[in-house]
């Protein structure tokens, strides 16, 4: 199991100043969701690759 933390995405939610396109961080996390190695399972992960600690 994976969790991951899209950003801070220009949505309803994140609002107009976040800084990410909702297109920049779905094509981030399919990259990462396609090369993921299942040893890093179990953790928290944001959409750069980047650990996040829990």
């Amino acid at each position: 199991m994976i969790t991951f933390n899209p950003g801070w995405v220009r949505t309803d939610m994140g609002g107009a100043d976040a800084t990410l396109a909702p297109e920049d961080s779905v094509a981030a996390l399919r990259k990462l969701i396609d090369a993921f190695p299942e040893e890093r399972s179990g953790g928290f992960i944001d959409y750069t690759g980047d650990d996040i600690p829990w």
